[in-house]
């Protein structure tokens, strides 16, 4: 499959709803985008304690244009935008908290990963590095190991029924999609380097 799996299956569950409707789409992509700002207002308050710099990033990201367009269009950014914040935002609730790692809260954060991975591959490599930095700088906290571990495994238990629906069906295991040669390729080509030049 070239395609990440998770969106076609958003927009599939919203026309078995809608019907064959793209207005029904971008509602709901601009739904997401609402409870985005909503988890970036929380994230800022959980990090500064600060209503006013909470307003200022969420304003800042609900008026931002480039958002804006992504809630507006049929694409998988929308999607991918509110999976991520909301795994960096169960992340950071984890890292803040007085008491050490909530372990309850890492398996969140680790299927919201996953979910995000098969929306697009970047959230894969995104948790593997902040679950180490989190035990790097945070090895001293009660359960940090338990709650890195927790959330990697969370993360890839919500990416192998994909992969194994791929081997049942394709007979190779592909984690994700069979584009992560194509796309490093198609970003270096000769002919594509002349649209950055």
């Amino acid at each position: 499959f070239f395609r990440s799996p998770l969106f076609p299956m958003f927009m599939a569950l919203i026309w078995s709803v809608t019907g064959e409707s793209p207005f029904a789409v971008k509602i709901v992509q601009s739904v997401l985008h609402v409870l985005t700002v909503l988890m970036i207002f929380r994230t800022a308050r959980l990090l500064s304690g600060s209503v006013l710099v909470a307003s200022i990033a969420g304003l800042l990201f609900a008026v931002n244009p480039f958002f804006l367009a992504q809630a507006a269009a049929i694409q998988a950014e929308a999607l991918h935008t509110f999976l991520l914040t909301l795994a960096l935002m169960l992340l950071v609730q984890m890292v803040v908290s007085d008491e050490g790692f909530d372990l309850k809260t890492a398996p969140a954060a680790g299927v919201a990963f996953g979910l995000g991975a098969l929306c697009k591959n970047s959230p894969l490599g995104i948790c593997i590095v902040l679950a180490i930095v989190l035990v790097a700088i945070c090895y001293r906290r009660k359960n940090s190991f338990a709650a890195a571990v927790i959330m990697i495994a969370a993360m890839f238990a919500a990416i192998l029924p994909w992969s194994f629906y791929n081997l049942k069906t394709r007979g190779e295991f592909i984690l994700i999609n069979d584009s992560g040669g194509f796309i490093p390729w198609i970003g270096n080509h000769p002919a594509n380097l002349r649209i950055y030049e």
